[in-house]
Protein backbone atom coordinates (compact mmCIF):
# COMPACT_ATOMS: atom_id res chain seq x y z
CA UNK A 1 0.00 0.00 0.00
CA UNK A 2 1.39 3.42 -1.03
CA UNK A 3 0.61 6.88 0.32
CA UNK A 4 -1.63 8.42 -2.32
CA UNK A 5 0.12 11.76 -2.59
CA UNK A 6 3.58 10.20 -2.62
CA UNK A 7 2.48 7.92 -5.44
CA UNK A 8 1.08 10.88 -7.38
CA UNK A 9 4.26 12.92 -6.97
CA UNK A 10 6.34 9.99 -8.19
CA UNK A 11 4.20 9.07 -11.20
CA UNK A 12 2.93 12.46 -12.37
CA UNK A 13 5.49 14.89 -10.88
CA UNK A 14 5.04 17.66 -13.46
CA UNK A 15 2.32 20.14 -12.46
CA UNK A 16 1.91 21.36 -16.04
CA UNK A 17 1.39 17.79 -17.19
CA UNK A 18 -1.26 17.27 -14.53
CA UNK A 19 -3.14 20.23 -15.95
CA UNK A 20 -3.25 18.61 -19.39
CA UNK A 21 -4.56 15.17 -18.40
CA UNK A 22 -8.20 14.57 -19.34
CA UNK A 23 -8.52 10.89 -18.39
CA UNK A 24 -6.95 9.32 -15.28
CA UNK A 25 -7.38 5.63 -14.43
CA UNK A 26 -5.96 3.91 -11.34
CA UNK A 27 -6.47 0.16 -10.84
CA UNK A 28 -5.35 -2.24 -8.12
CA UNK A 29 -5.52 -5.13 -10.59
CA UNK A 30 -2.85 -6.24 -13.01
CA UNK A 31 -2.37 -4.71 -16.45
CA UNK A 32 -0.07 -2.59 -18.57
CA UNK A 33 0.34 1.09 -17.80
CA UNK A 34 -0.20 3.51 -20.66
CA UNK A 35 0.08 7.20 -21.42
CA UNK A 36 -1.32 8.55 -24.66
CA UNK A 37 -3.55 11.42 -25.79
CA UNK A 38 -3.55 12.92 -22.28
CA UNK A 39 -4.97 9.69 -20.87
CA UNK A 40 -2.95 8.05 -18.07
CA UNK A 41 -3.70 4.47 -17.02
CA UNK A 42 -2.00 2.87 -13.99
CA UNK A 43 -2.31 -0.75 -12.85
CA UNK A 44 -0.91 -2.62 -9.83
CA UNK A 45 -1.58 0.49 -7.76
CA UNK A 46 -2.97 0.34 -4.21
CA UNK A 47 -3.33 3.68 -2.46
CA UNK A 48 -4.02 4.88 1.08
CA UNK A 49 -4.72 8.22 2.79
CA UNK A 50 -6.02 11.26 0.90
CA UNK A 51 -5.64 11.77 -2.86
CA UNK A 52 -5.64 15.43 -3.99
CA UNK A 53 -6.29 15.85 -7.72
CA UNK A 54 -7.04 19.56 -7.73
CA UNK A 55 -4.11 20.29 -10.06
CA UNK A 56 -5.80 18.17 -12.75
CA UNK A 57 -7.89 21.15 -13.87
CA UNK A 58 -8.80 19.67 -17.28
CA UNK A 59 -9.69 16.21 -15.99
CA UNK A 60 -12.91 14.89 -17.53
CA UNK A 61 -12.95 11.20 -16.61
CA UNK A 62 -11.67 9.60 -13.41
CA UNK A 63 -11.44 5.90 -12.54
CA UNK A 64 -10.17 4.66 -9.15
CA UNK A 65 -10.76 0.94 -8.66
CA UNK A 66 -9.88 -1.72 -6.18
CA UNK A 67 -10.22 -5.34 -7.32
CA UNK A 68 -12.71 -6.73 -4.81
CA UNK A 69 -13.84 -6.42 -1.20
CA UNK A 70 -10.53 -7.93 -0.04
CA UNK A 71 -8.37 -5.67 -2.20
CA UNK A 72 -9.77 -2.17 -1.77
CA UNK A 73 -8.15 1.17 -2.39
CA UNK A 74 -7.61 2.36 1.21
CA UNK A 75 -8.32 6.01 0.47
CA UNK A 76 -9.58 8.17 3.31
CA UNK A 77 -10.32 11.24 1.18
CA UNK A 78 -10.53 12.51 -2.40
CA UNK A 79 -10.22 16.15 -3.48
CA UNK A 80 -11.59 17.05 -6.91
CA UNK A 81 -13.36 20.35 -6.20
CA UNK A 82 -11.17 22.19 -8.75
CA UNK A 83 -11.69 19.54 -11.42
CA UNK A 84 -14.73 21.38 -12.74
CA UNK A 85 -14.70 19.60 -16.12
CA UNK A 86 -15.26 16.15 -14.65
CA UNK A 87 -18.21 14.48 -16.37
CA UNK A 88 -17.58 10.85 -15.39
CA UNK A 89 -16.38 9.42 -12.07
CA UNK A 90 -15.98 5.67 -11.58
CA UNK A 91 -14.84 4.83 -8.04
CA UNK A 92 -15.36 1.26 -6.83
CA UNK A 93 -13.96 -0.91 -4.04
CA UNK A 94 -12.46 1.82 -1.87
CA UNK A 95 -12.71 2.72 1.83
CA UNK A 96 -14.13 6.17 1.14
CA UNK A 97 -16.91 7.12 3.57
CA UNK A 98 -17.74 10.41 1.84
CA UNK A 99 -17.50 12.11 -1.55
CA UNK A 100 -17.50 15.90 -1.87
CA UNK A 101 -18.64 16.63 -5.44
CA UNK A 102 -20.39 19.93 -4.80
CA UNK A 103 -18.16 21.88 -7.23
CA UNK A 104 -18.35 19.29 -10.03
CA UNK A 105 -21.41 20.72 -11.74
CA UNK A 106 -20.57 19.11 -15.13
CA UNK A 107 -20.75 15.59 -13.67
CA UNK A 108 -23.02 13.42 -15.83
CA UNK A 109 -22.24 9.87 -14.74
CA UNK A 110 -21.25 8.68 -11.25
CA UNK A 111 -20.47 5.07 -10.36
CA UNK A 112 -19.51 4.71 -6.69
CA UNK A 113 -20.48 1.09 -6.05
CA UNK A 114 -18.75 -1.01 -3.36
CA UNK A 115 -17.44 1.77 -1.12
CA UNK A 116 -18.19 2.74 2.50
CA UNK A 117 -20.27 5.84 1.76
CA UNK A 118 -22.73 6.94 4.44
CA UNK A 119 -24.33 10.00 2.84
CA UNK A 120 -24.43 11.14 -0.77
CA UNK A 121 -25.35 14.78 -1.38
CA UNK A 122 -25.49 15.56 -5.11
CA UNK A 123 -27.40 18.85 -5.01
CA UNK A 124 -24.47 20.55 -6.74
CA UNK A 125 -24.65 18.23 -9.75
CA UNK A 126 -27.57 19.38 -11.93
CA UNK A 127 -26.23 17.57 -15.03
CA UNK A 128 -26.06 14.17 -13.32
CA UNK A 129 -28.11 11.60 -15.25
CA UNK A 130 -26.81 8.19 -14.15
CA UNK A 131 -26.01 7.23 -10.57
CA UNK A 132 -24.77 3.81 -9.43
CA UNK A 133 -24.28 3.70 -5.65
CA UNK A 134 -24.90 0.07 -4.78
CA UNK A 135 -23.26 -1.84 -1.91
CA UNK A 136 -22.47 1.09 0.38
CA UNK A 137 -23.68 2.06 3.87
CA UNK A 138 -25.88 4.90 2.71
CA UNK A 139 -28.51 6.34 5.02
CA UNK A 140 -29.47 9.21 2.68
CA UNK A 141 -29.21 10.21 -0.99
CA UNK A 142 -29.97 13.75 -2.15
CA UNK A 143 -30.47 14.08 -5.92
CA UNK A 144 -33.25 16.67 -5.78
CA UNK A 145 -31.52 19.07 -8.20
CA UNK A 146 -30.06 16.44 -10.52
CA UNK A 147 -31.43 15.50 -13.95
CA UNK A 148 -31.43 11.84 -12.93
CA UNK A 149 -32.70 9.33 -15.51
CA UNK A 150 -31.06 6.17 -14.12
CA UNK A 151 -30.63 5.40 -10.42
CA UNK A 152 -29.31 2.13 -8.99
CA UNK A 153 -29.06 2.08 -5.20
CA UNK A 154 -29.59 -1.53 -4.14
CA UNK A 155 -27.86 -3.17 -1.18
CA UNK A 156 -27.80 -0.16 1.13
CA UNK A 157 -29.44 -1.75 4.14
CA UNK A 158 -29.72 1.47 6.16
CA UNK A 159 -31.37 3.46 3.37
CA UNK A 160 -34.92 3.52 4.70
CA UNK A 161 -36.41 6.19 2.41
CA UNK A 162 -35.73 7.88 -0.90
CA UNK A 163 -37.30 11.15 -2.03
CA UNK A 164 -37.44 11.44 -5.82
CA UNK A 165 -40.44 13.72 -6.01
CA UNK A 166 -38.48 16.37 -7.94
CA UNK A 167 -36.77 13.96 -10.34
CA UNK A 168 -39.31 14.10 -13.13
CA UNK A 169 -36.97 12.66 -15.77
CA UNK A 170 -36.35 9.39 -13.93
CA UNK A 171 -36.72 6.36 -16.22
CA UNK A 172 -34.87 3.49 -14.51
CA UNK A 173 -34.89 2.89 -10.75
CA UNK A 174 -33.53 -0.10 -8.84
CA UNK A 175 -33.70 -0.07 -5.04
CA UNK A 176 -34.11 -2.41 -2.09
CA UNK A 177 -37.62 -3.61 -1.33
CA UNK A 178 -37.48 -2.10 2.17
CA UNK A 179 -36.74 1.44 0.95
CA UNK A 180 -39.80 3.70 1.01
CA UNK A 181 -40.15 5.75 -2.12
CA UNK A 182 -41.51 9.28 -2.36
CA UNK A 183 -41.99 10.32 -5.94
CA UNK A 184 -44.63 11.69 -8.31
CA UNK A 185 -43.06 10.75 -11.64
CA UNK A 186 -45.23 13.48 -13.17
CA UNK A 187 -42.64 14.27 -15.81
CA UNK A 188 -42.56 10.66 -16.97
CA UNK A 189 -46.35 10.50 -16.93
CA UNK A 190 -46.66 13.64 -19.03
CA UNK A 191 -44.19 12.28 -21.57
CA UNK A 192 -46.15 9.03 -21.75
CA UNK A 193 -49.41 10.91 -22.27
CA UNK A 194 -47.84 12.92 -25.11
CA UNK A 195 -46.63 9.74 -26.78
CA UNK A 196 -50.08 8.18 -26.47
CA UNK A 197 -51.64 11.29 -28.01
CA UNK A 198 -49.33 11.02 -31.01
CA UNK A 199 -50.14 7.33 -31.43
CA UNK A 200 -53.86 8.10 -31.18
CA UNK A 201 -53.63 10.82 -33.81
CA UNK A 202 -51.77 8.51 -36.16
CA UNK A 203 -54.34 5.74 -35.65
CA UNK A 204 -57.19 8.20 -36.32
CA UNK A 205 -55.58 9.32 -39.59
CA UNK A 206 -55.13 5.74 -40.68
CA UNK A 207 -58.73 4.84 -39.76
CA UNK A 208 -60.07 7.82 -41.70
CA UNK A 209 -58.15 6.70 -44.79
CA UNK A 210 -59.78 3.28 -44.59
CA UNK A 211 -63.26 4.71 -44.04
CA UNK A 212 -62.90 7.02 -47.04
CA UNK A 213 -62.22 3.99 -49.21
CA UNK A 214 -65.10 1.78 -48.08
CA UNK A 215 -67.88 4.25 -47.20
CA UNK A 216 -71.06 3.84 -49.36
CA UNK A 217 -70.75 7.01 -51.47
CA UNK A 218 -67.42 5.83 -52.88
CA UNK A 219 -66.89 2.92 -55.25
CA UNK A 220 -65.34 0.14 -53.21
CA UNK A 221 -62.15 -1.28 -54.62
CA UNK A 222 -60.30 -4.17 -53.05
CA UNK A 223 -57.08 -3.00 -54.63
CA UNK A 224 -57.40 0.43 -53.02
CA UNK A 225 -58.11 -1.08 -49.63
CA UNK A 226 -55.16 -3.46 -49.93
CA UNK A 227 -52.91 -0.60 -50.99
CA UNK A 228 -53.99 1.52 -48.04
CA UNK A 229 -53.46 -1.31 -45.57
CA UNK A 230 -49.96 -1.87 -46.96
CA UNK A 231 -49.28 1.85 -46.62
CA UNK A 232 -50.37 1.80 -42.96
CA UNK A 233 -48.23 -1.26 -42.24
CA UNK A 234 -45.22 0.44 -43.80
CA UNK A 235 -45.77 3.59 -41.71
CA UNK A 236 -45.96 1.51 -38.54
CA UNK A 237 -42.83 -0.46 -39.40
CA UNK A 238 -40.92 2.71 -40.26
CA UNK A 239 -41.80 4.21 -36.89
CA UNK A 240 -40.90 0.96 -35.13
CA UNK A 241 -37.51 0.88 -36.89
CA UNK A 242 -36.83 4.49 -35.93
CA UNK A 243 -37.64 3.75 -32.28
CA UNK A 244 -35.36 0.70 -32.30
CA UNK A 245 -32.49 2.75 -33.77
CA UNK A 246 -32.92 5.33 -31.01
CA UNK A 247 -32.86 2.55 -28.38
CA UNK A 248 -29.67 1.13 -29.93
CA UNK A 249 -27.97 4.54 -29.98
CA UNK A 250 -28.88 5.06 -26.31
CA UNK A 251 -27.48 1.64 -25.31
CA UNK A 252 -24.23 2.38 -27.15
CA UNK A 253 -24.02 5.90 -25.71
CA UNK A 254 -24.57 4.64 -22.15
CA UNK A 255 -21.88 1.98 -22.60
CA UNK A 256 -19.34 4.47 -23.96
CA UNK A 257 -19.63 6.55 -20.80
CA UNK A 258 -17.74 3.79 -18.97
CA UNK A 259 -15.07 3.31 -21.65
CA UNK A 260 -11.83 5.08 -22.47
CA UNK A 261 -10.88 5.91 -26.06
CA UNK A 262 -9.25 2.52 -26.77
CA UNK A 263 -12.20 0.57 -25.42
CA UNK A 264 -14.65 2.70 -27.39
CA UNK A 265 -12.80 1.62 -30.53
CA UNK A 266 -13.17 -2.00 -29.43
CA UNK A 267 -16.90 -1.42 -29.01
CA UNK A 268 -17.05 -0.17 -32.61
CA UNK A 269 -15.09 -3.27 -33.67
CA UNK A 270 -17.60 -5.46 -31.84
CA UNK A 271 -20.56 -3.87 -33.64
CA UNK A 272 -18.89 -3.96 -37.05
CA UNK A 273 -17.89 -7.61 -36.58
CA UNK A 274 -21.46 -8.59 -35.71
CA UNK A 275 -22.81 -6.87 -38.83
CA UNK A 276 -20.25 -8.69 -40.98
CA UNK A 277 -21.20 -12.02 -39.37
CA UNK A 278 -24.89 -11.40 -40.02
CA UNK A 279 -24.10 -10.51 -43.61
CA UNK A 280 -21.50 -13.13 -44.64
CA UNK A 281 -20.86 -15.37 -41.59
CA UNK A 282 -17.19 -14.39 -41.93
CA UNK A 283 -14.88 -16.60 -39.73
CA UNK A 284 -12.42 -13.73 -39.20
CA UNK A 285 -15.25 -11.47 -38.04
CA UNK A 286 -16.28 -14.15 -35.53
CA UNK A 287 -12.79 -14.13 -34.04
CA UNK A 288 -12.80 -10.32 -33.90
CA UNK A 289 -16.18 -10.34 -32.13
CA UNK A 290 -14.99 -12.88 -29.55
CA UNK A 291 -11.80 -10.89 -28.91
CA UNK A 292 -13.72 -7.63 -28.56
CA UNK A 293 -16.15 -9.26 -26.10
CA UNK A 294 -13.28 -10.57 -23.94
CA UNK A 295 -11.69 -7.12 -23.77
CA UNK A 296 -14.89 -5.18 -23.17
CA UNK A 297 -16.25 -7.45 -20.42
CA UNK A 298 -13.36 -6.25 -18.23
CA UNK A 299 -15.21 -2.93 -17.94
CA UNK A 300 -18.81 -3.69 -18.98
CA UNK A 301 -21.18 -6.41 -17.74
CA UNK A 302 -21.63 -9.21 -20.28
CA UNK A 303 -25.41 -8.80 -20.21
CA UNK A 304 -25.07 -5.12 -21.22
CA UNK A 305 -22.98 -6.10 -24.25
CA UNK A 306 -25.55 -8.76 -25.11
CA UNK A 307 -28.34 -6.18 -25.01
CA UNK A 308 -26.44 -4.00 -27.49
CA UNK A 309 -25.74 -6.90 -29.86
CA UNK A 310 -29.32 -8.19 -29.66
CA UNK A 311 -30.71 -4.73 -30.38
CA UNK A 312 -28.40 -4.23 -33.36
CA UNK A 313 -29.48 -7.63 -34.70
CA UNK A 314 -33.15 -6.63 -34.34
CA UNK A 315 -32.54 -3.36 -36.18
CA UNK A 316 -30.77 -5.09 -39.06
CA UNK A 317 -33.43 -7.82 -39.31
CA UNK A 318 -36.32 -5.35 -39.44
CA UNK A 319 -34.48 -3.07 -41.86
CA UNK A 320 -33.85 -5.94 -44.25
CA UNK A 321 -37.45 -7.19 -44.05
CA UNK A 322 -38.71 -3.72 -45.03
CA UNK A 323 -36.51 -3.60 -48.15
CA UNK A 324 -37.60 -7.01 -49.45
Amino acid sequence: MTKAQEWLNANVPNINQRGQIVNLQIYAGTGTNSNQNNAFVFYNTSLEDELNLNEFVNLQQLYICGSNTNQRQALTGLKVDKCVKLNLIHIVYTNLVELDLEKNSALNNLNCNYNQLVNLNLEGNPALQTLNCQFNKLTSINVSKAAITNLYCQNNNQLSSLDLSKNTKLVNLQKDAGTDLYTTFMGNLNETIEELKKEKEQAQRQLKSLIDIIKPNNSFANTSLKSEVEKIEEENLTQKLENMKIELEKLIGDAKKYLNEDLREWLETLLEAQLEILKTNNPFAKKQLEKAERILTKELPADELRKILDKQKEVKSLSESMTQ
